[in-house]
């Protein structure tokens, strides 16, 4: 049912784009939300609302303008929630215009670093970030009348951890009113949802207002060579464009990668960027027309929705984005590149289309629109929820007891909790009172945790703690390699780095501190081990290992070999088994031991003595995976600790020194694909995931055997089956079969390793009668083929069976029919009848 409802609100969604506003920032046209506004305020008096309105609706500067306007707020002041920075002020700007004043007057703003409102302010626009510290400050928001939470459509982790407070506080609030409004996800659900919450909610629903669009497919000439084949695409919609162009990539790589390639654009060209790193002016430039020429903005998915770029009427998607999950495991954030949602497809279409007619350009084939999925996965269910957690233990109300339209994960809340421990922000699951202190700072919880320890140390401390949070978090210019060198010339700088002194002003009164002539650089280490102490590195066989078990990579600048390193940015890209360095701090690990941290750990373990050696027990004091000392102990050897000693030896050694095989492989690659099947992490069905968590599931085993030798007979395929549940089992059974039986009549073995996609290598002849690719999975996996030749030779690999037929087949039948003129090469395939016979043993089988 879910699935269905989501469907049809896609379709609504783009039927209802059809039509859209010219830019809000340039327009005074009557808006498609006026004429739902006395439907909204009749609404408002005795419920809250849900207003599902298209992009160009007008929904986030005419209706707040018009309860200003109508109702001077709202039973007291308004707060208009944005999920972006530069939205914010830009919306504040543009209805303070319209009102004939200047923010700060009855409309104004609050952002990280810059606020702008006074008494008589009744209209306030703020982040969602500027809103959890409002609630956490005035729990009853004392003075507000209505809360909207704008673009919720966008499922930040501050929007549903704002909606989810604002909806605890409501019990105390009779007056206050919340309103949610989305641009494509279905409010009717989320009106059905607030209903079972027992919150009286109206559901209002406003078209947009956009021009026809055309679309152009421009698949490329393979999935990997997309950004490659990228700039052509922009060539031509440059061709088109009247005005300009909107390029959508995932990330600045990307855009600086374009930026080269268009370096010598022509001279009515003006090339710009727009990414979420740069600086409220340099966004606020994108969005100034331009006097003459045409623009071309090179941009993440930061312009999908909130910010309307005037002078665009072509829009090219490269149909991808820069996705965070988040890895419990290691205590990172891995980025991955991911093709965007429908709805992501539809709102970037729609840039195209705002003030005329318009082109939209997709990096994908025609037909790929209708398998990508309907909706983003929303950050409650992929990023790190540390700050989130913590919020909500100083909040005082227990997860389970919020009303979430998401809930979040149960295994990033369960890391969560684990790494507030470590940060001794909680103890026993209450929040200590460094916790409290952690977040009043309103900041990364590494960050804080510096900030905090640095309150007891001297001024100059301070000073330096304040330097080197405002350089962590702005990140401004270049900024990698050894971090005590780049922080010292930053220092040395008497201009430059705005964002960056404004943020070292704002530590400094946060702090209470005086800024001083020098800074005691050589404090550094233990400050950063108050943030970082999970990022300690050791140097061990020419690369560097993590406290957390996970390898580093040397970015460019390579630190000194044999230095311990705390690492302080390290980037996770997909598919890799290590991380890289960026920008680190070299330390003496004798640090270590004056420490009190729940990362240091003393034990009694065995360990093999070299590679034909016995075992042997000792005592270790270890931070986190690391050693730091080892002592030998006395005792006997329990099968416990042998096999813990086992699985540390084939730990290092790798799966090559047991039985391991194809079996194996297949059966993490299913359990990989179930997993993403069902909206989850598959990050723990890997090879190398699995043998870094050995002892949790294999143990048993592992007790059993005596010597290294014996691990040579073990093949881990019994053990890796009791890691499943029963219901897990099921799906796997029902939904990814481990053979698939052709029309020929022969079972043939999927190969679920794949990274694309699960396919059957078999002989091209087997599949006539078959007019288009098998799924599996209800529908939700296309199962791809090897096409092979009588000799089993591969001859075509597609996921597209019906193109295969229609395109290529011609070509391979008048190659193949002469190559192998015993076999069957039929004009029409689909209706020929399957076989893996020749045409003579297919003529003495039939009767």
């Amino acid at each position: 049912m879910l699935i269905t409802v989501k469907a049809i609100a896609y379709l609504q969604l783009e039927q209802r784009q059809q039509v859209s506003e010219p830019s809000p920032l340039c327009s005074t046209h009557k808006l498609p939300v006026e004429g739902i506004l006395d439907e909204v305020a009749g609404a408002l008096a005795t419920h809250h609302v849900v207003l599902e309105a298209a992009p160009g609706a007008g929904k986030s500067t005419a209706l707040p303008r018009w309860l200003l306007q109508q109702y001077h707020g709202w039973n007291g002041r308004i707060i208009l929630i944005q999920p972006r920075r530069v939205a914010a002020v830009n919306v504040a700007h543009y209805v303070a215009a319209q009102l004939g004043e200047k923010p700060g007057q009855r409309v104004g703003f609050h952002i990280r670093n810059q606020k702008c409102l006074s008494a008589s302010t009744q209209l306030l626009v703020v982040t969602e970030g500027i809103f959890t510290r409002m609630l956490q400050r005035d729990p009853e928001l004392q003075g507000v009348g209505l809360v909207i939470f704008d673009e919720f459509h966008e499922r930040n982790l501050h929007s549903d951890l704002g909606l989810a407070l604002c909806l605890d506080v409501l019990p105390l609030r009779a007056d206050l009113r919340v309103m949610v409004m989305s641009a494509t996800l279905p409010g009717q659900m989320i009106q059905t949802w607030l209903e079972e919450q027992g919150h009286a909610t109206h559901f209002v629903a406003s078209e947009g207002r956009q021009y026809p669009i055309t679309t152009h497919y421009r698949p490329p000439s393979t999935l990997e060579n997309w950004l490659q084949d990228l700039p052509a695409v922009v060539r031509e919609a440059l061709t088109m464009a009247q005005k300009g162009v909107l390029v959508f990539v995932p990330g600045q790589r990307e855009i600086r990668r374009l930026q080269e390639a268009f370096r010598t654009a022509p001279a009515q060209v003006r090339v710009m960027a727009l990414y979420g790193g740069l600086t409220i002016e340099e966004q606020q430039a994108v969005m100034a027309p331009l006097a003459r020429g045409l623009k071309l903005v090179f941009a993440t998915n930061v312009a999908e929705t909130s910010l309307t770029i005037p002078d665009i009427d072509v829009v090219v998607d490269s149909g991808r984005e820069r996705r965070a999950q988040y890895s419990p495991k290691y205590g990172f954030t891995r980025l991955s590149t991911r093709m965007i949602s429908r709805a992501s497809a539809v709102q970037r279409a729609g840039r195209a289309g705002r003030t005329g007619p318009g082109h939209c350009f997709r990096l994908w084939q025609e037909g790929g629109t209708d398998r990508l999925d309907a909706f983003g996965t929303p950050a409650i269910e992929r990023e790190d929820l540390a700050n989130l957690l913590l919020e909500l233990k100083v909040w005082g109300a227990p997860v389970e007891q919020l009303a979430w339209y998401t809930p979040p994960s149960p295994a990033l809340l369960a890391a969560a909790e684990q790494q507030l421990h470590d940060l001794q922000a909680i103890e026993k699951g209450q929040v200590t009172a460094r916790g409290a202190e952690l977040v009043k700072a309103s900041t990364e919880l590494r960050y804080a945790a510096i900030l905090a320890y640095s309150r007891k140390q001297s001024v100059r401390e301070q000073v330096l703690a304040a330097w080197l949070v405002a350089n962590l978090e702005e990140r401004e210019g270049r900024f990698t390699g050894h971090l005590q060198t780049a922080l010292h010339q930053r220092w040395q700088q008497t201009n430059g780095l705005p964002r960056t002194q404004r943020r070292f002003q704002h530590w400094l009164r946060f702090l209470g501190c005086q800024p001083v002539p020098e800074l005691p650089f050589s404090e550094l280490p233990r400050m950063l081990l108050e943030g970082f102490a999970d990022r300690v590195a050791e140097p061990q066989r020419g690369r560097y290992q993590l406290a957390t078990g996970l390898a580093l990579e040397m970015g460019e600048e390579r630190p000194p070999s044999g230095d311990w390193l705390i690492a302080v940015e390290v980037s996770l890209q997909q598919d890799q088994a290590a991380a890289r360095l960026w920008l680190y701090e070299s330390f003496n690990p004798e640090i270590l031991a004056a420490m009190s941290h729940p990362l240091k750990l003393s034990a009694t373990r065995a360990r093999w003595r070299g590679e034909q050696g016995g075992l042997e027990r000792e005592h270790v004091v270890s931070w986190g995976k690391l050693i730091l000392q080892t002592t030998q102990a006395k005792g006997a050897i329990t099968a416990d600790e042998r096999g813990k000693a086992l699985a540390d030896w084939l730990r290092q050694q790798g799966w090559g020194k047991t039985a391991w095989s194809h079996a194996e492989d297949q059966f993490c690659a299913r359990m990989q694909q179930l997993m993403r099947l069902n909206q989850a992490s598959a990050e723990g069905w890997t090879a190398h995931a699995l043998l870094e968590q050995l002892e949790q599931w294999a143990l048993p085993w592992l007790i059993t055997m005596e010597r290294r030798n014996d691990l040579k007979q073990w093949r881990p395929l019994e053990a890796l089956r009791t890691l499943i549940t029963q219901q897990q089992r099921q799906q796997l059974e029902r939904w990814l079969p481990t053979e698939w039986q052709a029309p020929s009549g022969r079972r043939h073995s999927i190969n679920y390793t794949a990274t694309d996609a699960p396919f059957i290598a078999l002989k091209l002849q087997e599949v006539f009668g078959t007019p288009s690719s098998p799924t599996l999975a209800n529908g939700q996996l296309t199962l791809a083929f090897e096409l092979l030749s009588p000799a089993g030779r591969l001859l075509h690999r597609t996921a597209d069976l019906a193109s295969f037929w229609q395109n290529a087949w011609p070509e391979v039948r008048k190659e193949m029919r002469g190559r192998y003129p015993k076999h069957p090469w039929p004009e029409h395939p689909v209706e020929a009848e399957a076989t893996h016979l020749t045409k003579r043993a297919l003529a003495r089988k039939k009767p």
